[in-house]
């Protein structure tokens, strides 16, 4: 054991430790946010309520009266705090309750999210098998979600204090503890990441557009650079549907989810295409040119041609020429659909687990009286 007493340095680094120690377990304490548990009344709910300005905390010893004690405890205020102790229990119990209805609730509303989606999913999917080509393809995407941790507030280390209102002076008896939180995964189904990924892709569109037309009235054509940009713009779409967005139908939108349209920013892009025909009534396909051929492959895009021509509606932006990969963008879409359906799937089994584990525990805190004695 090391001695400091005796020595000048000794007693140097017995106040630094003593310092030291005073501010870490000073700073822990500035930094614990004090709450008090209040009972909803007639109902085995607890809640907590963060502000405590008007009121001042102290140990349970300052409370009781002496004629309380007497009449009620004999004088014994360790027979008091024992009481104490036993509705500290009980409230406790009822914080753990409705906490757990709190994560169930999120939960089901999770599975219920999720269950909508692989439905219009599979609308989705029938639409697109029913598909020869792109021409008339119409269909909305909209975020796809992700799971993504929740936080539920309640109070530990609870105790019952003395509670003195600033205001009267009366005091009386409270649950008090420190405030805490328990993370939770839930579905969210408008992350922020892909509602800014939404507005992007917006501005992006305006950029190749407002260039397309300038090259037009400037030239009389596109230039093979542009070619590339929106080959670019159909791959990257084609990307955001594999993770970021789904495809949904345009009936099943306005059934299901056409609240998005009244956010400020609608993370929505329509997507619309139509074929050019030409003097036959034939579709106009064109081969890409040697130099955007040789990019593209280097991009692993894996689009060989020819390229259709059509007219591209995205995001509300109408591209006057558009080449797309038909075959290329249909199965990719396909495929996309499918995909989503069982990352969903797989998505709604977990969360049965966990909705089940939390229902069991809250089944048993009630067949347990919720603890209290």
């Amino acid at each position: 054991m090391v001695q400091f007493i005796n020595s000048r340095s000794g007693r140097f680094l017995g106040a630094l430790f003593v310092a030291t120690v005073f501010f870490v377990f000073h700073t822990a304490i500035a930094q614990t946010t004090v709450v008090r548990v209040i009972q909803v009344p007639n109902q085995p709910q607890a809640h907590i309520e963060k502000d405590l300005s008007d009121v001042k905390i102290s140990l349970l010893d300052a409370c009781p009266t002496k004629n309380e004690l007497t009449t009620y405890y004999n004088g014994n205020i360790e027979a008091y705090k024992s009481a104490k102790l036993k509705a500290v229990q009980c409230i406790d119990g009822y914080q753990r309750a409705t906490l757990l209805s709190a994560k169930i609730a999120d939960i089901q509303t999770s599975l219920n999210e999720i269950n909508q989606r692989i439905s219009s999913l599979e609308k989705t999917s029938v639409y697109l098998n029913s598909l020869k080509d792109l021409n008339g393809l119409a269909f909305l995407a909209i975020p796809s979600g992700k799971v993504e941790t929740k936080r539920h507030e309640y109070a530990k280390d609870i105790a019952m204090q003395c509670v003195t209102t600033n205001a009267t002076g009366l005091k009386n008896t409270g649950v008090v503890g420190n405030l805490t939180s328990d993370g939770l995964s839930w579905f969210n189904t408008l992350p922020d990441s892909q509602s800014v990924l939404a507005e992007t892709v917006k501005a992006e569109n305006l950029v190749i557009v407002a260039k397309i037309k300038k090259e037009i009235e400037d030239k009389g054509k596109i230039s093979t650079g542009t070619i590339i940009d929106i080959a670019n713009k159909s791959a990257e779409l084609q990307k955001l549907m594999a993770k970021d967005f789904i495809p949904i139908t345009v009936a099943d939108f306005q059934s299901n989810y056409a609240q998005l349209m009244k956010l400020a920013k609608p993370p929505v892009l329509t997507v619309n295409i139509g074929y050019n025909i030409d003097d036959r009534g034939e579709k106009i396909l064109h081969e890409i040119p040697t130099a955007a051929l040789r990019l593209l492959a280097k991009l692993r895009y894996g689009i060989t041609g020819p390229l259709v021509d059509a007219t591209l509606g995205l995001a509300g932006v109408v591209y006057p020429v558009t080449w797309l990969p038909e075959q290329k963008m249909l199965t990719e879409l396909r495929a996309t659909t499918t995909n989503h359906i069982t990352r969903l799937k797989k998505l709604r089994d977990q969360f049965q687990d966990i909705l089940g584990s939390l229902q069991k525990k809250l089944r048993d805190l009630e067949q347990n009286n919720y603890d209290c004695q």
